[in-house]
């Protein structure tokens, strides 16, 4: 079951496998290795990455009308993107560890429009795979559009290109 963008900010927090893939409250994730959390984020976003690349590419490009199998890339991706607002609340920026990751310091400057960006994102990729089961290829090829544009537009404001 996913877990809803309010979930999200209410401190649940999911990790990958080797953080134990347990759920943790922020206190508990203030002791996980820093440099394991940056290794979770870029992990996680090139998977993201890979899924939304694929999903662009059958639903827009190739204007797929297999709506079980775009329905299923967009569910993953839709998985993919839930951990990703918590992986941000420790503060682990280039300023502290430079070289190792290419989150800005903007992120934890201007939480609130980041968190807002990041559950935009999350609500979109849900809505994604909602149009995508009910069979509305176009209105999920448009929002995909509008999606990977609030991708730009958010590595412009908070991520480094190293």
């Amino acid at each position: 079951m996913k877990l809803t963008a309010l979930m999200s900010l209410l401190g649940l927090l999911l990790w990958t496998p080797w953080l134990q893939a347990q759920q943790m409250s922020s206190t508990q994730a203030e002791s996980v290795d820093p440099e394991a959390i940056i290794k979770f984020r870029i992990q996680r976003f090139e998977e993201v990455e890979k899924t939304f690349k694929a999903l662009r590419f059958e639903v827009v490009v190739n204007r797929s009308q297999d709506r079980y199998a775009s329905y299923k890339m967009a569910n993953t991706l839709a998985d993919q993107v839930q951990p990703l607002l918590e992986a941000f609340r420790l503060r682990t920026d280039q300023q502290r560890f430079a070289g190792k990751t290419r989150a800005r310091s903007e992120i934890w400057v201007h939480r609130d429009e980041f968190e807002e960006q990041m559950i935009d994102f999350i609500v979109r990729t849900e809505r994604i795979a909602e149009l995508l089961r009910a069979g509305n290829m176009s209105e999920a090829a448009n929002l995909i559009n509008v999606t990977a544009k609030g991708c730009k537009r958010c590595h412009r404001m908070f991520r480094s290109r190293w």
